[in-house]
């Protein structure tokens, strides 16, 4: 063996062999539990020896086994090939045994009775073939020719046939799929002789079958179904073929031969699938054949839009679907009892096919260049422009563009006799369906049509706009008593409203047309008023007057109401999802629509509870989430009732991951427009917040995220005069996401820093201070810039929130819990590397840390610690130097050498000032370490006090000493708790409160009478300074004079 297989099944295994093989299949596929997992692990412990899946293969050829043993061993191999075939693979399948398997698919598959277990075979022929034609199978392709050739003859096996084109049919399906320019280029080499083969089969069945038909009298006869099927399998392969098989298919005569039999044949089935009197099999066999044609013809002008528009006759064919599409449409209008359910789906399938090839018509002509395919060829240069021209002329013209949105409107905008039915019946499905989203216009009729209207009123708005509006302003007339064409009308005015804005006079049609329509009550009123709602928010970001929006508001109030007879459910489910459109609105006046928000809510809430389907209620509670982001702090008044609704919904849907998250999100909108106020509902919002973080919970994976924004829009708005003992309670729970993806960690972050600035108290007590800073050592170790600028911050703020409540002895204690936890030593060994990066040169220089980049921030930490006590700084330094074996001095004149040297890359002047600030407050020591880098600190000094100086204020101005804005009653009325404690913190810092100027004055002052007076400093150490750098700070006036 060759294989790998560690596991006890494997350990265990039974050698393999034939009767072994059977055993295993026939216990994997039992219905016992304890034999399906005994028999599924042998069958594992083998995949890997040689000969495993022949024998698989062996077992499936053997028809005397049962049903279900053989399935399984197809499965077993389809498996096999995906995991072992490539020959790059793990534990891959051996050469010879490849060769052996190869050799006996298509024989199995062609005398297979069984069409489950023929068409799996059929998918493992196409599996290996993808990576095997041609370097080892060249031979694949001329053998199901000459199988295709040899299956039409008399001798041939029955299901020959039959078999052989499955085989066929997933081989071309696979192969299309390959993008890869080679074995693109092989299966094209191959195509046309396919094609040919393919063509004369269906051309052959074809006359066999008309023959059979007229002989017979059309009277119902087995074989022709036979023969028919036949063709319609030939059909979905060819269509494949030509999509894939040809980059431009218009240039090949064959293809246009075909085109033309296709286009003729589509008519012969259409006739045959409404001729009276023929045999209902007959009829929905030329419907499958219509479809598979429709489908080809969608293909082409999808993906060679240009070869569709050259091949012959497409102008015609286009107009006869859309001919056709009409006829079909008037017939479901005016005699829906006629039509049977299966007459439904074939027509629904065929006018679609007939809209997509309409938009793919108008995309052709009015579609960038960039759609069409590179036109490698000279002879294909000018290909584009003669399909947009023959479109445009023989497809396009004014004649049928007046059509088009005349019988859009009229046929395809009108409510069928089905849809009116499922609307009484199923109305939450119903609506859902009609949510025209994503790609549905590829799937559904109303909303392609709903497409090729917009494509028509883009491109042809001088054209069609005047009769537009005169058809419309008819359909709507007071007169006009079918609400259906009402409907159809409003649905124009809907979706055209991005081109009819400018042309029609909304707020007039609002006040003299809707409003008027909305007080009238009968049959099938209850569209009208749910076509009403989507109409609105249509329009309401287009063109709605300031003075009509608070009559809006009453409409969708009162379409919500259910004690309004016409409003049923499906009216009230529109409204509910519609008016998160109007929440969304430009210019949404939240004071002006707080007189209707309550009552709105309430109906939403109410409606919520009343439907059933999940997809409902999520788009429901999105709703809510989205009115109360637009009510923001009006929304306090209706809060209660949201709270109260959300644990519902929560226990009614708890296997609804779905919901939760949607639940936990409307949370977190409700904590953001209540502001402090949502301090209230804690008690409901933190249970949440534990389950998510909770690592057992099924739950996590899915609420995570959306608790951890909850989370923090709970810190963000909770005042700090209320601070509830239960969020203090739950602070430990956060560190578990400093372990997971970067996404999270930044999160969790962001909550640590919100605690650091509404409690920093309850991060520095003994029990949460110590795991705290072990997390960010590790989090350090990660050596993400972004996750180490936030570790950096926090620890400036506690930092700062330690001097606030004890002074030096507090920050003694903090820096100690660094030390301990490796923060510290972590930060100072970054800049111990970097200052051994630029001790070196040339070859042998040391590659910088892989944080070098946050050194700034490092340096920020030790600042805020020097800013507190210079020797609690040298203490820590001493610390360090002792445990890493370096001298006290040694070290200090390390991070010195770094400091300055980083001062040049900090382009922050407040960042600026705190690092000149700390470096001046070391002169305090009276050190030589820091006395003899006199020049350095008065280069620096220079620098910073001329960058916040403004000569306009004097001389020794500092431009970041200002006052806080609140004190001067400047923008903070609307601020957020946080965001106040934020401005609070913010300037109360020194850098906001010191006059640098002023500082270094102070302090250097108190060096020069330390050392004896101003003779003794000049000659001690001013005497090491560049004449150039006195003069220049003396410059600055802060000290006069230095130079005597």
């Amino acid at each position: 063996m060759n294989g790998h297989a560690t596991n006890g099944a494997a350990a265990h295994q039974a050698p393999l062999n034939e009767g072994n093989l059977v055993q295993a299949l026939g216990a994997a596929s039992s219905s016992n539990i304890q034999q399906i997992k005994s028999g599924t692990s042998q069958l594992q412990s083998w995949e890997t020896s040689p000969g495993y899946f022949s024998l698989l293969q062996d077992a499936f050829i053997q028809t005397s086994l049962p049903i279900e043993l053989r399935f399984l061993s197809l499965i077993q191999l389809k498996n096999g090939i995906d995991k072992y075939w490539r020959k790059s693979a793990a534990n891959a399948i051996t050469q010879d045994e490849r060769s052996q398997i190869r050799a006996r698919l298509i024989p199995s598959g062609l005398n297979e009775a069984q069409d489950k277990l023929a068409n799996l075979n059929a998918i493992s022929i196409a599996k290996i073939a993808r990576y095997d034609f041609p370097t080892q199978w060249p031979s694949l392709m001329d053998d199901i020719m000459q199988l295709l050739r040899q299956s039409v003859q008399p001798d041939a096996p029955p299901k020959q046939l039959s078999r052989i084109l499955l085989i066929t049919h997933h081989l071309i399906k696979e192969l299309a799929t390959i993008r890869l320019t080679r074995n693109v280029a092989n299966f094209r080499a191959i195509a046309p002789a396919l094609f040919t083969t393919l063509c004369e089969l269906y051309l052959y069945k074809f006359q066999i079958w008309q023959n059979m038909l007229t002989s017979t009298n059309f009277e119902f006869n087995m074989e022709v179904v036979n023969h028919m099927n036949d063709n319609e399998r030939i059909l979905k392969i060819i269509r494949r073929l030509i999509v894939s098989g040809w980059e431009f298919p218009h240039q090949d005569d064959k293809i246009q031969d075909f085109w033309k039999t296709s286009i003729s044949h589509m008519q012969l089935y259409m006739q045959m699938f409404h001729q009276e009197g023929l045999n209902n099999t007959y009829q929905l066999s030329a419907g499958r054949h219509l479809k598979q044609l429709a489908k080809l013809h969608v293909s082409i002008a999808h993906d060679h839009s240009v070869s569709f528009a050259l091949l012959p006759d497409s102008p015609a064919l286009v107009r006869h679907y859309w001919d056709s599409a009409k006829m079909i449409r008037q017939r479901q209008i005016a005699a829906p009892d006629s039509i049977s359910e299966d007459y439904v789906t074939m027509y629904d399938g065929y006018n679609l096919k007939a809209l997509l090839l309409l938009r793919a018509c108008f995309s052709l002509v009015w579609g960038a260049n960039g759609n069409f395919k590179y036109r490698k060829s000279e002879a294909t240069k000018e290909d584009p422009n003669h399909a947009r021209e023959l479109v445009k002329t023989e497809l396009l013209s004014d004649a049928f563009i007046l059509d088009l949105y005349d019988s859009v409107i009229q046929y395809f905008f009108y409510y069928l006799q089905s849809d009116i039915e499922e609307f009484t019946s199923e109305p939450e499905e119903w609506e859902n369906k009609e949510e025209h989203t994503g790609d549905s216009f590829e799937r559904s009729v109303r909303p392609c049509a709903e497409r090729l209207f917009l494509d028509v009123t883009l491109h042809y708005k001088d054209l069609i706009i005047q009769p537009l509006l005169g058809k419309l302003a008819a359909m709507c007339d007071p007169s006009q008593q079918n609400i259906l064409i009402k409907d159809a009308a409003y649905s124009a005015i809907g979706v055209g409203a991005p081109m009819l804005h400018t042309k029609l006079d909304f707020n007039s049609f609002f006040t003299g047309t809707i409003v008027p329509e909305l007080q009238r009550q009968g049959e099938n009123h209850s569209i009208l008023r749910r076509r009403i709602a989507i109409l609105l928010a249509q329009w309401i970001s287009l063109d709605v007057s300031p003075e009509n929006r608070p009559l809006i508001y009453q409409i969708y109030q009162h379409l919500l109401d259910k004690s309004v007879p016409d409003n049923d459910e499906t009216v009230r489910i529109t409204a509910g999802k519609r008016f998160n459109d109007i929440a969304v609105a430009w210019e949404f006046d939240a004071a002006q629509f707080s007189q209707y928000g309550t009552q709105i809510l309430r109906y939403i809430i109410d409606l919520i509870q009343e439907v059933s389907m999940i997809e409902t209620k999520l788009a429901l509670l999105n709703t809510i989430g989205t009115i109360i982001d637009a009510m923001d702090l009006h929304v306090v008044s209706s809060s209660d009732e949201i709270v109260a609704l959300l644990p519902k919904l929560w226990n009614e849907n708890n296997q609804e991951n779905l919901m939760k998250q949607a639940i936990v999100t409307t949370l977190a909108k409700l904590v953001k427009s209540m502001r402090s106020e949502s301090i209230r509902i804690h008690s409901v919002m933190l249970p949440t917040i534990k389950m998510a973080m909770d690592p057992t919970s099924e739950s996590q994976v899915y609420l995570l995220d959306d608790s951890l924004e909850l989370w923090s829009q709970i810190m963000r708005q909770t005042p700090e005069t209320a601070t509830p003992d239960d969020l203090l309670s739950i602070i430990p729970l956060v560190f578990p996401t400093y372990e997971m993806e970067t996404e999270y960690i930044k999160l969790g972050l962001r909550i640590t820093q919100s605690y650091t600035i509404l409690a920093p108290s309850s991060l520095l007590q003994d029990s949460i201070r110590p795991e705290l800073f072990s997390r960010f050592t590790t989090l350090l170790d990660v050596r993400k810039p972004d996750i180490i600028d936030d570790i950096c911050d926090i620890l400036e703020l506690l930092i700062r929130a330690a001097d606030t409540l004890g002074g030096s002895s507090a920050v003694q204690v903090v820096a100690q819990a660094l030390i301990q936890s490796g923060t510290l030593p972590r930060i100072l060994d970054s800049i111990h590397a970097d200052w051994e990066t630029h001790q070196t040169t040339g070859p042998n220089r040391k590659d910088p840390p892989p944080d070098w980049k946050n050194e700034t921030n490092y340096l920020l930490v030790l600042a805020r610690i020097l800013l507190v006590d210079s020797q609690l700084f040298i203490s820590v330094l001493e610390a360090y130097a002792q445990a890493r074996g370096l001298g006290t001095t040694d070290a200090i004149v390390q991070v010195l050498d770094e400091w300055f040297v980083n001062m040049d890359a900090v382009s922050s002047p407040g960042k600026k000032k705190l690092l000149c600030l700390a470096l001046t407050k070391l002169l305090e020591t009276g050190q030589p370490w820091i006395l003899s880098r006199l020049q350095e600190l008065m280069a620096l000094w220079t620098s910073v006090c001329a960058e916040v100086r403004d000569d306009e204020k004097g001389v020794l101005s500092d431009t970041l000493v200002r006052e806080d804005p609140a004190q001067l009653g400047l923008g903070v009325e609307m601020e957020i708790p946080e965001d106040a404690r934020k401005r609070k913190l913010c300037w109360s810092d020194v850098v906001h409160t010191v006059n640098v100027n002023e500082f270094v004055r102070y302090h250097l002052e108190n060096v020069v009478n330390g050392v004896g007076g101003l003779g003794r400093f000049r000659e001690e150490w001013l005497g090491n300074v560049d004449k150039d750098v006195i003069k220049g700070f003396e410059e600055l006036e802060i000290v006069r004079g230095l130079r005597g």
